[in-house]
């Protein structure tokens, strides 16, 4: 009894210990911090990558779905000149996702293109870049009760963002979290394919500043 008591107890350490106010870390040992960060090294955000899938049911079973990519780009800039960071955005900023991009649903790190990530630092030659990956999941869930399935579903959105911090061909800073909004399909007043969950700025700004926690902290 003692053992299983323990064992309930560890479990949800470890689930607790994965969040942050609602900010769930993600693929924790490829993280990649540096002991320190130069204060007065500059950093530059020009091209981003951004793409928004919809979860249709089924092993690796996704849809590309199209938003409005530029105004949710610029939730993003809000957050991040929100933190105490050296950063120069420039002021045309290009979505450069690809085909890999779309193949890689869950914004597994193994398959994120690291030369592609590398070209676009290389725009910002001889400076620190920020390269943003942002990515937006939709899907559903059934609830299943004593009584049976739930009659309404609820409806999910995850915003998955990690972040490079990139000096010529080398990644010096590496951390992926994501948030999830959720929302009952008897309160929702549209169609789920209308893809209309809104993420709150607060948890954009919230979510942007957990992934950038340890470059700021050992800024020095």
């Amino acid at each position: 009894m003692y053992k299983y008591i323990l064992f309930i107890l560890t479990m949800v350490l470890l689930f607790f210990s994965c969040m942050s106010n609602g900010y769930n870390l993600k693929q924790r040992r490829f993280y990649n911090f540096e002991s320190s960060y130069n204060k007065t090294d500059t950093m530059y955000l020009s091209d981003f990558i951004f793409y928004n899938l919809q979860d249709l049911g089924g092993l690796n079973n996704y849809r590309e779905i199209y938003l409005n990519e530029d105004s949710l780009f610029s939730l993003f800039k809000i957050s991040i000149n929100k933190l105490d960071l050296p950063l120069i955005i420039a002021g045309e900023n290009k979505n450069l996702k690809t085909t890999d991009c779309i193949k890689n649903p869950l914004l597994k790190y193994k398959k994120i293109k690291k030369d592609s990530l590398f070209s676009i630092a290389n725009k910002n030659q001889n400076k620190l870049s920020l390269v943003p990956i942002i990515n937006l999941n939709y899907t559903s869930r059934t609830h299943i009760t004593i009584s049976g399935a739930d009659p309404y579903p609820h409806y999910l959105c995850f915003l998955d963002i990690a972040l490079f911090v990139i000096s010529d061909t080398k990644v010096i800073y590496f951390k992926n979290m994501y948030h999830v909004e959720i929302v009952d399909a008897e309160y929702h007043p549209y169609k789920f394919e209308d893809f209309h969950i809104p993420i709150p700025q607060e948890h954009w700004d919230g979510l942007v500043r957990e992934v950038m926690r340890e470059y700021i902290e050992r800024m020095k």
